[in-house]
């Protein structure tokens, strides 16, 4: 039972519990509408400090051009991958698509019904369809 004692006491000595209960420093992270990139860069990137940028994307083509629309007509004849939500198997092989369709059509299938599937990191420039982007 001695030795027990003196284990317990050293491996609490060494381990340091008490600072897994010790409150965590969070400090709030910035939020800008829009910001400069000399902003950017003195403010956040050179300190390394996070910031929400909130209309980053507002000004980029994509924003208002990629639509499903957009995507069928890009890459509408292109076969896609499809997963649903049920877990992933071994025997089944890992990331093997649960689906395949043409994109145009999984958006008409996206557009007039709630579905399952889902396309999982398939790149649409990597599909020999980027003429267009």
């Amino acid at each position: 039972m001695a030795g027990l004692l003196i284990y317990h006491h050293v491996f609490v000595k060494f381990c340091n519990f008490a600072s897994l209960y010790e409150p965590m420093h969070l400090e709030q992270i910035d939020r800008v509408a829009t910001i400069t990139k000399e902003d950017f860069l003195k403010n956040y990137f050179k300190p390394q400090r996070p910031v929400i940028i909130e209309k980053i994307v507002e000004d980029w083509p994509a924003f208002e051009k990629w639509d499903l629309d957009y995507m069928a007509e890009v890459a509408g004849d292109v076969t896609v991958p499809l997963y649903d939500d049920r877990p992933v198997r071994h025997d089944e092989g890992f990331n093997q698509a649960h689906a395949k369709m043409k994109m145009r059509d999984y958006v008409e299938l996206l557009k007039n019904e709630p579905t399952r599937y889902r396309i999982f990191l398939w790149n649409i420039l990597k599909a020999s369809v980027a003429g267009g982007f």
